[in-house]
């Protein structure tokens, strides 16, 4: 067992804090708050920098400082410059790790995304790929790559392929439902169309949702979209497993309105 299979263990606990970025983000943070912010982590970058030169091999060094600069770019932009020393960290931390591990598909997943912050969607693409294969072969949960399908689902909107784009979008809301609603609701809403069968689906999953959030408004025009639904089964299944909406917040349910409301108004 090599040096890093050993110490991946305590190593995931630090990175799985902030793998798999999605490329939704609400910002809520002043501006006070977010030069504070930059200030520490550009520190913190020097600080890293100087590490990796003392420890060429160390993958979570490499790694730190990979989404040290990543975190840094997102925060601040400042014309992409963060991102090829980004890039060159995870491929470095990526070199040195183990296939078969499941952090070593959230390493790819994140060096995607910067990839396509970076106008490279079609190197994005690629590496979306190979982490949603190398996921497949460790038989991770299906619903733990509903963020790679996601952003699949914008490099191929990016690079103009938008049936596949619809493709992997529809894919991630499949395997988030049930598990995760602000991906399902996201991935929905991303989509340049959904059939009618997803569209009840998740007519029923708003209903549950707004009977959890009794204060929760805006789904009335709901009500045409689910007379045209007579799957029993389908209103059973969405109804009872409510658990993953639960433990949602109401603001998901933004994302899944505007599928539905896209949805009902192509079909008026």
């Amino acid at each position: 067992m090599s040096q890093w299979s050993r110490s991946s263990r305590s190593i995931s606990a630090w990175a799985l804090s902030w793998v798999v970025i999605t490329l939704f983000f609400v910002n809520t943070c002043t501006n006070a708050a977010k030069s504070d912010d930059k200030a520490a982590l550009e520190a913190e970058a020097v600080q890293l920098r100087k590490q990796a030169k003392q420890q060429p091999g160390n993958a979570m060094v490499q790694l730190q400082l990979a989404t040290t600069l990543h975190k840094l770019n997102h925060l601040n932009p400042d014309g992409g410059r963060r991102i090829p020393e980004a890039e060159q960290a995870y491929r470095s931390a990526l070199a040195t790790w183990e296939d078969t591990s499941p952090l070593y598909v959230n390493i790819l997943g994140n060096l995607a995304t910067l990839l396509l912050n970076g106008n490279n969607p079609d190197i994005a693409v690629a590496e979306l790929q190979q982490a949603i294969q190398l996921a497949k072969q460790q038989q991770q949960p299906a619903h733990q790559s509903a963020g790679l399908l996601f952003n699949l689902g914008k490099a191929f909107t990016t690079i103009g392929k938008l049936s596949e784009a619809d493709a992997a979008y529809l894919e991630a809301a499949a395997v988030a439902y049930g598990h995760d609603l602000s991906s399902y609701g996201k991935a929905l809403a991303a989509a340049k169309s959904i059939r009618s069968q997803a569209a009840m689906q998740a007519a029923m999953v708003a209903k549950a949702a707004h009977q959890h959030f009794a204060k929760q408004e805006g789904l009335g025009f709901l009500k045409e979209v689910q007379l045209e639904s007579a799957h029993e089964q389908q209103k059973h299944d969405a109804v009872h497993e409510t658990t993953w909406i639960q433990q949602a917040d109401s603001v998901d349910l933004v994302w899944l309105h505007f599928a539905l409301y896209r949805y009902h108004h192509s079909n008026m």
